[in-house]
């Protein structure tokens, strides 16, 4: 009688076990890791694209450029000796026309033309649009602040309205020479 009872519990144990072959998911079948690893890869794929067609702005640095507007991110320290630390979010050159400003705009230093600006007793705004992309559309907020003979301290938010409207980047920096 022990022998039938141990027989029949080796062969109830083989039958559960089976071979590898029917362990294996069929060729229609996809085992649920499969499916995880599937879903994470669509999942980072859509998010590229998204990042992709998203504008970002970023800091570019200009070592020695002759600017007469230099605004740098909230936070950033500038040392004029250093130029490891000429990283700006916004620029106006000495030389150049007026309406043209410089950004980086996703990891591109692109020239950007105002569109129109507005100005009540401290506070200005203005809104630029990227000279290669019309479809690409900024605006700045500045405030003015303490201001010298030859030079104004502004702080305030750069924020792109186009194509989505996207995050506010706060900067502080300065006009004049």
């Amino acid at each position: 009688m022990l022998r039938v009872l141990a027989l029949a519990t080796f062969l109830v144990l083989l039958a559960g076990c089976g071979t590898e072959e029917s362990q294996l998911p069929s060729q229609n079948q996809t085992s649920s890791n499969e499916l995880m690893q599937q879903d994470a890869v669509t999942k980072k794929t859509t998010t590229e694209v998204n990042v992709q067609k998203d504008s970002v702005i970023g800091e570019m640095h200009w070592p020695d450029v002759n600017s007469y507007c230099t605004f740098f991110k909230e936070g950033h320290k500038f040392d004029f000796d250093n130029q490891d630390t000429w990283k700006f979010v916004f620029v106006t050159l000495l030389a150049g026309a007026e309406d043209v400003a410089y950004m980086q705009i996703n990891n591109k230093r692109e020239a950007i033309k105002l569109v129109s600006s507005n100005k009540i007793e401290n506070t200005e705004k203005r809104i630029y649009k990227v000279d290669s992309n019309e479809n690409i559309q900024i605006e700045i907020a500045m405030k003015a602040g303490e201001s010298g003979v030859e030079h104004t301290n502004y702080t305030g938010v750069i924020r792109l309205l186009k194509p989505v409207e996207g995050g506010v980047i706060k900067f502080y920096g300065d006009c004049g020479v």
